[in-house]
Order: C-alpha cells, then sequence, then structure tokens
C-alpha cells in the first residue's frame, strides 16, 4: 500500500477479504493491528521511508522486485526453493510484451488491443507482465483499456504474498492510467498446471466462492496469448528440504504420454520440471491458434533429455523464435540477466491452423556480454522483429535443433546404452560397458583426507541413522508422503535421500565396515577417501565390477570423460580410483580397461572383439586372435592390442582439434573414435596415451617444479601450514597466495593450459586443498607436482594435436 498509496485492495479482492476476516480472528482482544505487528516496526520503516521517494513508474516494478524477491527467499526457502523464486527485470518484460504484440500483427494480423484477445499470465508473480500489457494497450489504444481490463486479462499466482503484490500492483497501474479505481476481477489465487484438466482445486470453493467464480469463468475463456516466466528448477536442492514440486497428475501425464514418449534419453526427470511444465500446458491452453511467450532455463534446446520436447514442439507450432541469452555460469556465458548459474532464453511459440513444416528460428546475444549490456540489447531492440541475428536452422529429424555439419555419426562409438546391455561378443562399441562417477549425496560425510575422521563422522551418522530406524517403528512406520514430513530435516543429522529412506523403510540398520574405506579420486589430482557402501552412497553405479577390491586398483585403468549433457567443457583424464559423479565435468562417465565378479575375481577385458577387429582391419593386420580373459598386453594381440587401443583412445580424446570439431556433438553424446592415418600414425598415438596415462597416474611421484617462496615476516611467531588459502593472483597469474604470509612466484603461464571441465590441473588443487589439515609443505609439494605434469601434458598434446591436424578429414 505505501508503494502504491492504494488502500482499496483489502476491500475489493476477493481473497483479500476472506484473510481480513480471518486476521481479525486470529487477533482476537489484541489492542490493535499496529500494535500487535509493533516489533516489526523498525524493519517496516526502513522499506517505506524508501518506498516512499519511489515514484516513476518503472522505479516502482524494480523495488518490488528488490524487496519481494530475497524476502521470500529468507521467509519461505522451501517456496523459493520448489518454485524457483526470481522475477523479472523491466527490459525482459518490456521486450516479451513487444514481441508478443508484434508476432500477432505478423502472424494473426491482431493486436493485444484486439475484442476477443485473451492474455494470460500464468505465473505472475508481482504482476510485472500484465502491468506491462496495461500500458501497452493504453499506448495502442486507449479506449480499449477497459474492456480489456475487465474482462480479457488474466493473471495467476500459487503464493499469497506475491498474489497480494500483484493485484495492488495491476489495479494501482489501472488507476494511474485511467484516474478510475477498479478491482482486477482477472488475478485468481491458484494453481495453473492444475486448470482446464480433470484435476480439482478443493480449496478454491471453500475458502473464497468468488476467487472460484473468476478461476471458472478463466477456465472458459478462449486464451489467445500466454507469457512470462515460470519457475525452472527440477528438483529441490536438498532432500532435507522436503520441499519437493507439487504433483500435477494431469500435466505430467502429458509429457509422458509424449515428451518423455518419444525421448531417447535414458534419464527423464528434467522433462518434468516446472517450465516444461507449463510450455505442456501453455500448449495445450491455446488451443488450434495462439502464441506462448515464455523466458525460461535454456537447457532444452540442446539438452540431451529434451529430445523428444524439441519434436514435440516442432509438431505443435508453426513458427518458434529462440533468443539465447545466455549466463550459464559453468560455461561462461557472460552475465545472467537473473543473477542466477544457469543459462537462459526467451522463446516465442506461434501456433496456426495449417500451419505446415515449423520455421524455426535461433539468436543469441555476444558472448561474454554482461547482465546489464543483455537488457540494454532487449531494450534497444524493442521486439524479436527488430532482432539482426536471427538463423533458420534445419532440424534434424526433429529432434536435434542444432545439427553439426560432421561426421561424427561414422565414426566408432566408444560405448553406448544400446550396446552397453549386449553381451561382449555382439557389441559393437569399443568398449562393452561404463558407468556414471559414484553419486555420494552426503560428500561432506563420506568423503574425507583423514581416515580417522571420516570413520568418525559416518559412525556419528549411522548412530543417528539407526535410531531413526527405531523411532520410525515406533511412530507407526509412515511412508510417502508422511515418511517426508516425520524425517528430521537437518543435514547436518542426517542428510537424507531416496536411498536412505528406502534403507529405513527396508530396516537396513548400518554398522561400520572398515574394508568399505577405499581410495578415490575425488576431483582432478585430488585423492581422498570415500565411504563407499550402497546405503550412504545414493548410487555406486557399476564400481562393483570395475573396482570391486583394492587389488584391482594396482591393475586396472580407467579413462573418465565428460557425461552426456555435460554443462562444461569436454574433459579427460585416467585413474585407478573410484571417481566421483561431479568429478571435473558433470556426470563424468567411466569406461574401464577390465571388468571383474564382486568379489575382485574374474578379470576380463572391456574392450570388445569388434573394436579389436575394427583397429586390425583397419591398420592392416591380420588374425582375429580375442580372449576376453587374456592380458591386455598380451603379444599374441599384435600391435592392434585392447591395451594400444585403450591407450590410443586417451590420447585422441585430449587432442584439441577433435574436442573442437566435434564440441556440440561432445555436449550430446558420448565420444566417437576416429581411426586416423596408418600404423605408425595408430602406434605413435597409442605410445603417447600410454606416456600421458603414466604422468597422470603418477603424479604424486612427479618431480617438483620449484615455486619462489617468499615469507613476509611473522615477528617469532611460528609459521601455520594448516589450512591454506590457496588461489591465483588475480592479476598475476604466475603468482599463488599460500596463505597472507607466504607467496608463491614463478607459476609458468604455460601450466594453466593444461584444464579439465572449467579450470586448470593447478585450479582445482588450490580449489581443493584451501583447507587441508597440512602439517608441513605437504600442499605446496603437490603443487609444484602438478604444474609439472601439466607441463608435460600440454607438451605431449601439442604433439597429438599436431598428428590430429595431420591427418583428420
Amino acid at each position: 500500500r505505501r508503494v502504491f498509496r492504494y488502500d482499496r485492495f483489502r476491500q475489493t479482492n476477493a481473497v483479500a477479504r476472506e484473510l481480513e476476516n480471518l486476521v481479525d480472528a486470529f487477533l482476537g482482544d489484541a489492542p490493535s493491528r499496529d500494535r500487535h505487528m509493533a516489533g516489526l516496526d523498525q524493519y517496516f520503516r526502513a522499506v517505506e521511508t524508501y518506498a516512499d521517494l519511489v515514484n516513476d513508474f518503472s522505479e516502482k516494478q524494480d523495488f518490488l522486485t528488490k524487496v519481494y524477491e530475497p524476502f521470500l527467499n529468507v521467509y519461505s526457502p522451501k517456496d523459493a526453493d520448489r518454485l524457483g523464486i526470481v522475477y523479472t527485470p523491466q527490459p525482459i518484460v518490456r521486450f516479451i510484451v513487444n514481441s508478443v504484440e508484434a508476432a500477432l500483427g505478423e502472424h494473426f494480423s491482431k493486436s493485444l488491443a484486439d475484442t476477443g484477445v485473451h492474455i494470460l499470465d500464468p505465473c505472475t508473480g508481482t504482476g510485472n507482465f500484465i502491468v506491462a500489457v496495461l500500458k501497452k494497450i493504453k499506448a495502442l489504444r486507449p479506449s480499449a483499456l477497459e474492456r480489456k481490463y475487465l474482462h480479457e486479462l488474466w493473471a495467476n499466482e500459487i503464493l499469497l504474498l506475491p498474489y497480494y503484490i500483484a493485484g495492488l500492483n495491476i489495479e494501482a497501474t489501472y488507476k494511474d492510467l485511467t484516474g478510475t479505481d477498479k478491482p482486477f476481477p482477472g488475478v485468481c489465487f491458484t494453481d495453473t498446471l492444475l486448470l482446464n484438466t480433470v484435476e480439482e482445486q478443493p480449496l478454491l470453493e471453500g475458502f473464497s466462492p468468488a476467487n472460484a467464480e473468476r478461476v471458472h469463468a478463466q477456465e472458459k475463456a478462449e486464451i489467445t496469448v500466454i507469457l512470462g516466466n515460470p519457475p525452472y528448477n527440477t528438483q529441490q536442492e536438498s532432500e532435507n528440504l522436503n520441499a519437493k514440486n507439487i504433483p500435477h497428475p494431469a500435466i505430467e501425464k502429458r509429457i509422458r504420454d509424449t515428451y518423455a514418449k518419444d525421448s531417447k534419453a535414458t534419464l527423464k526427470n528434467k522433462l518434468y520440471d516446472p517450465y516444461v511444465q507449463f510450455i505442456r500446458w501453455a500448449t495445450d491452453r491455446v488451443g488450434d491458434e495462439g502464441i506462448v511467450c515464455f523466458i525460461s532455463n535454456n537447457s532444452f534446446i540442446e539438452g540431451i533429455a529434451a529430445d523428444g520436447l524439441r519434436k514435440h514442439l516442432l509438431n505443435d507450432y508453426s513458427n518458434i523464435y529462440h533468443l539465447d541469452l545466455g549466463g550459464n555460469a559453468r560455461l561462461g556465458e557472460g552475465g545472467n540477466v537473473f543473477g542466477i548459474k544457469v543459462g537462459v532464453g526467451i522463446t516465442i511459440f506461434v501456433k496456426k491452423k495449417g500451419g505446415g513444416k515449423c520455421d524455426l528460428r535461433y539468436a543469441s546475444v555476444e558472448e561474454g556480454w554482461s547482465k546489464s549490456a543483455k537488457l540494454d540489447f532487449l531494450d534497444n531492440s524493442g521486439n524479436y522483429s527488430h532482432v539482426k541475428c536471427w538463423k533458420l536452422l534445419p532440424p534434424g529429424e526433429g529432434r536435434e535443433w542444432f545439427v553439426p555439419d560432421n561426421d561424427f555419426d561414422s565414426l566408432a562409438s566408444i560405448g553406448n546404452k544400446e550396446e552397453k546391455t549386449k553381451k561382449l561378443q555382439q557389441a559393437e562399441s569399443i568398449f562393452n560397458t561404463y558407468s556414471c562417477g559414484v553419486m555420494s549425496s552426503r560428500d561432506d560425510v563420506v568423503y574425507n583426507f583423514d581416515d580417522w575422521q571420516l570413520e568418525q563422522r559416518v559412525k556419528k551418522m549411522m548412530e543417528l541413522y539407526n535410531l531413526e530406524i527405531d523411532r520410525w517403528k515406533r511412530s507407526g512406520r509412515p511412508t510417502g508422503a508422511d515418511l517426508d514430513n516425520w524425517v528430521i530435516k537437518d543435514k547436518d543429522k542426517i542428510n537424507w535421500d531416496r536411498t536412505l529412506k528406502n534403507g529405513l523403510v527396508n530396516e537396513h540398520y548400518s554398522e561400520y565396515q572398515p574394508a568399505h574405506v577405499r581410495h578415490t579420486l575425488y576431483r582432478p589430482f585430488t585423492h581422498k577417501r570415500i565411504y563407499y557402501d550402497r546405503i550412504w552412497n545414493n548410487c555406486v553405479y557399476l564400481w562393483h565390477q570395475f573396482l570391486p577390491t583394492s587389488k584391482t586398483e594396482r591393475e586396472n585403468r580407467v579413462i573418465t570423460v565428460a557425461g552426456v549433457g555435460n554443462r562444461m567443457p569436454f574433459g579427460t583424464l585416467i585413474t585407478n580410483h573410484i571417481t566421483s559423479f561431479d568429478f571435473a565435468y558433470e556426470k563424468a562417465q567411466c569406461f574401464p580397461l577390465y571388468v571383474y565378479d564382486e568379489d575382485g575375481s574374474n578379470r576380463r577385458l572391456n574392450v570388445t572383439p569388434w573394436g579389436v577387429k575394427l583397429f586390425r582391419t583397419r591398420y592392416g593386420l591380420a588374425g582375429d586372435f580375442y580372449d576376453q580373459k587374456a592380458d591386455a598386453a598380451d603379444p599374441a594381440f599384435g600391435p592392434a592390442s585392447p591395451w594400444k587401443i585403450f591407450h590410443y583412445t586417451y590420447a585422441l580424446l585430449h587432442a584439441k582439434g577433435y574436442r573442437e570439431k566435434y564440441e556440440r556433438n561432445l555436449k550430446k553424446s558420448l565420444p566417437r573414435i576416429p581411426l586416423l592415418g596408418d600404423r605408425r600414425t595408430f602406434v605413435r598415438l597409442a605410445e603417447l596415451g600410454e606416456e600421458l596415462a603414466k604422468v597422470h597416474l603418477t603424479y604424486e611421484a612427479a618431480k617438483p617444479y620449484e615455486l619462489k617462496r617468499i615469507e613476509k615476516s611473522t615477528k617469532g611467531e611460528e609459521f601455520d601450514w594448516a589450512c591454506p588459502k590457496l588461489r591465483l593472483d588475480s592479476r598475476d597469474r604466475t603468482v599463488v597466495r599460500y596463505n597472507e604470509i607466504l607467496t608463491l612466484r614463478g607459476l609458468p603461464p604455460k601450466a594453466l593450459e593444461y584444464r579439465l571441465g572449467n579450470r586448470s590441473a593447478v585450479e582445482w588443487v588450490c580449489d581443493q586443498f584451501r583447507a587441508y589439515p597440512a602439517k608441513d609443505d605437504f600442499v605446496i609439494r603437490l603443487l609444484e607436482r602438478v604444474v609439472t605434469v601439466s607441463l608435460e601434458t600440454v607438451d605431449k598434446v601439442s604433439e597429438i594435436n599436431d598428428i590430429w591436424h595431420k591427418h583428420a578429414v
């Protein structure tokens, strides 16, 4: 009320009137509302003082966003996590509204101001989109404003606080534009994703009949335009939050029957992200003709799980325009327009009767632009028709919108899910099986540098968990949603996930097993200890076949690569230890040389007969000898032994030219391997791969690259090695700060060229050993060894890349 100088909302709004009655009932005999709330005066005065200074219309919108968003994140973190509460900057709102007006004109010869054009914001937040629509209609045709306001504008909100703000915002705006007080009948307190489905919202009728009437009136309206900013989090950040997305069975079924059914992906959970649900709902809601325009998560344009979604969108719409605003922090895509970590984009979907083949267009802002530069671009462009960089995309069979013009599909598969299901003798890929790294869901407990600390933390959590099983029994063994509400929601005590909840329900008590403590490659050049256990690790995948015992670590080798759908630059690293899921790149996929039975016996090759024959044939090597239990380096295999094929693959994956040529492919698919040159080329690449493998596996024994140590005077105090604050100097990248006292100088810039994911190997060490409980200069010596490894890697990769450019077609 203070921002808008407007106080009628409590009396005129359907929901507000009912809540006023509740407030009066709760206050009871309290002297007054103001005295009851006196404890908050200091907070309110600070907000109101600033609010009194806000007069400009756009400033009011910005003020609402800046106050409300952080408030909700503190006041109701569950809702903020579940709904991904981020409100929309005004340049985005203006661009979307102007673009919808332009698209209506171009494709339907209509306008936002026309009779019969019903406009809906399904997740209105603070009401900014409908406010911008009102202003646009006033500019287009002032005489249409009252009719549109009273009969053809709709705004839905599921959270009470933003519902209030949206109602105030829209009604105050109408008064500013017309000088008339009129309640806005189109604002509905409702869950949009339950509307126009077979599902019901029973609270609507009982809580506020007037609000229910509005909702039912909206359901009967023929909606032409749906626009806004839907929430887009796939799932809750932590199981302990108990903030799972609200189920919407009808929409989820529609997704299963369409997007998921036509997806080739193995993991399809991202298809149930709220923003995808809103796309599915809006596509159905606009009927045969209309426009949907959302700003949303960007991943659906290329994500592997969204292949079915992309295919259906091309069938559902006649025109699609996607403006990529970037902002993916992990890919270094410049500033994010919301200040979040995932990339976002604006998509305009146009549906026309008899539209024929979809016209698909894509544009993106300049790489590296700041947030302000991107918002300025939107304001300067005005609407989509003034964006100059649209490209027509020829979609490949509908599933892919970006089809790289290369020979990737003709190369030899390193492995894929189809061949993975076959027996070794039938698989037509270089490796028969592979697996993700271990996903723990509680890294802070099951990983540690120190065995004793690991044991204490694991035992503490086990004790609490076992007590919880007993408490669960006494509580009547709740399951499902009742169990979610029952468990302790304190991750410092127990960090729950589905695996652990299943263990509880099945009454699987846990006892500490020293044999479960194993070596792990937690991050690049960072060995830790892991408590490797099926109860305490969310998913162990196939590591019981790759490295089932400590003994197998001495003989097996595993190539890790960036997984499908990875958002960071492609990378690879060899290991002989259990590897984590989020290694140096997301969804790390791991390809072993050998596999075993779970007790470590029955060692056999994971390189397939098909792969051996492929290399032997390509390089003119006679014979078809293959014994899956033979040693990989057995001379009987000849030059194209599985050992050499393994190392050839490792070398090739490092080639810069390979990564650049197949960059888009490697984000959507596991690597495919070209067979370069002649026999000598193959042998040399295998040698380089073996040399690289040795350098990377034995990095802890590398000769340290001596860095110059510069130490400030400590006035006689003993120097403390523990908990270094390792970091590269931001201005001089040849300097590493150990702590406030010790500085390391002379880091060769060349060492920083060796990168895994979005960091150099040197930066990974700085990041992971920043709080290491060192007792001496161990961390410095490790850092110096990784510098040596980095320099040797850069040299070998340079030769590999030269071979690539000489022989690659």
